[in-house]
């Protein structure tokens, strides 16, 4: 029994463990999730943000500069040689108040590249290369924000091109500044402590800013770079609108995404984060679930001495038990069903009649020695049936002992049958005597019972061809009732075996019932 319990309370706090562990590791993993989700969406706004502030002034000042009406006569008559001067003019303080002074202007009539206040080359809008030229002139927006290969500097640039309008809004040119990328992801990640990737998309997906300066060059698409992330995050781009705000979502079990759109640029900011494990596994909380586990440790063990310590009495039974189970040879096989081997069995037999299966003598003197304390407090009646099988040695000397002990078997089961309550109960007295005790019943009850218990037996049928009152097995019953009033078990006894005599006396196969005076 202490090996068993020992092993039982092992496998309890294993699942006690194993049980806690799964649960703590989801609920970090969940609270993880939150803080990661919450986390991405303030870092794409502040970025958002930082951005807007930092490009913010250069637009305006580019709007500034398209809006001039010096720049605007220059770009409509670049021929003008009384207005260049006090256009160029203009135009360097222009460029001194930019961060970057990368400042160009073309004018639509004779296509001259200007670069820092120096002539270029002339563009051809056909030449490949240059077709965003065309594209900025037939804006309707005041400026366009746009990262291309400039094909007369030989480089890729972050540009702001706002189209130059005379009096009747056609446009005579373009007016915007360079920035270099270099610069551009200078200005954006260098305050950016986060370990999540961030790049910067525009409305087709091309990724406008990154810590590669490759991916900027190369307007590689995020879908092409990122897979299938980098689609569901194209697709997600392309059902927020301007004002919709940040979202955030998860794809699968490892990455989780926050994207804000840039409205006043068109362009969009991500954020991916990648889970791993350690985020789930915070030191203080896995510190604090293992001291917690532990500390259940410390008490299972304690429990399990305890416990133990007590059992030792209990093994030392069962032990003296199977001792005695072995000396009275009763410890069978393995093979044999009726192997005895448990402290309820040796228990059991203590109380129970081996052949008969009914209480024996020792369970019923005990019984009603109870039975007299409890029914005398509620001053309650009792019945006891005493029963005899007429006849029975006559039984046994014509049909030999195995029949006799076949027919006790056979009337025990008839007298159990006729039970009706939990609390009544059959006993075999002794020999061929059975008593059958009834509490809570008076004399109308016990008449009851008795005449149901003789019927039963006689339905049974049993053979007993050398008995003098009839052809099959019958019994006698002598009944005692009384109210419970701190009386013995003698007068019960006794005033029952009286009742059984007489009816003997009077022919046998009958009952016969006394009450106390």
């Amino acid at each position: 029994m202490k090996r068993r319990y020992v092993i039982f309370s092992s496998l309890l706090f294993l699942a006690i463990f194993g049980i806690g562990t799964i649960v703590f590791i989801m609920l970090m993993q969940s609270i993880a999730r939150e803080n990661v989700t919450t986390e991405l969406m303030w870092s794409v706004e502040r970025e958002r943000l930082k951005l807007e502030a930092g490009l913010h002034s250069e637009i305006t000042l580019v709007k500034k500069m398209a809006d001039s009406p010096l720049i605007r006569q220059h770009l409509q008559d670049p021929e003008d040689n009384r207005l260049r001067p006090m256009a160029l003019e203009a135009l360097a303080s222009y460029s001194k108040a930019f961060a970057s002074s990368d400042v160009f202007w073309i004018s639509d009539r004779d296509k001259k590249y200007h670069f820092k206040d120096k002539y270029l080359y002339t563009l051809n809008p056909a030449e490949k290369g240059s077709e965003w030229y065309d594209l900025a002139l037939k804006m309707t927006d005041s400026f366009q924000l746009k990262v291309y290969f400039d094909v007369g500097l030989k480089k890729t640039m972050l540009w702001v091109d706002a189209p130059v309008f005379n009096d009747r809004r056609i446009p005579v040119g373009i007016v915007g500044i360079g920035l270099h990328l270099d610069d551009f992801v200078k200005m954006t990640y260098q305050s950016y402590q986060g370990t999540d990737e961030l790049y910067f998309l525009n409305s087709d997906g091309e990724i406008t800013g990154a810590r590669d300066i490759g991916l900027i060059e190369n307007k590689t698409n995020i879908a092409d770079y990122l897979g299938q992330t980098g689609a569901e995050i194209l697709a997600a781009t392309k059902e927020l609108s301007g004002t919709s705000g940040v979202q955030c979502f998860e794809t699968g079990k490892k990455l989780a995404i926050a994207i804000d759109p840039i409205p006043m640029m068109g362009w969009y900011v991500v954020a991916v984060h990648h889970f791993v494990l350690s985020e789930s596994l915070p030191i203080g909380m896995t510190m604090l679930f293992v001291v917690a586990m532990a500390i259940i440790f410390i008490c299972f063990a304690i429990l399990n001495l305890f416990v133990i310590k007590m059992l030792n009495p209990l093994n030392s039974l069962i032990k003296d038990v199977n001792k005695t189970l072995l000396d009275w040879e009763l410890k069978q096989n393995k093979e044999d069903s009726g192997e005895v081997g448990t402290l309820g069995e040796f228990i059991k037999m203590a109380i129970i009649d081996p052949l008969t299966t009914v209480y024996n003598r020792r369970y019923f003197d005990g019984q009603l020695k109870q039975l007299l304390k409890s029914l005398s407090r509620s001053g309650s009646e009792l019945s006891l049936l005493m029963i005899d099988i007429d006849y029975f040695k006559k039984y046994n000397d014509s049909y030999g002992h195995s029949a006799g002990d076949a027919c006790l078997k056979k009337v025990a089961a008839a007298l159990v049958q006729c039970q009706n309550r939990s609390e009544d109960f059959v006993a075999r007295y002794g020999g061929d005597e059975f008593i059958v005790v009834l509490p809570h019943t008076d004399q109308d009850g016990a008449r009851m019972m008795a005449e149901r218990l003789l019927e039963t037996v006689r339905e049974r049928n049993i053979p007993h061809g050398v008995s003098d009152i009839a052809d099959y097995v019958t019994i006698s019953i002598g009944g005692a009732t009384g109210m419970v009033n701190h009386l013995q078990r003698t007068p019960y006894i006794k005033l029952a075996d009286d009742a059984l005599y007489e009816s003997k006396k009077c022919g046998r196969n009958r009952y016969t019932l006394k009450t106390f005076e």
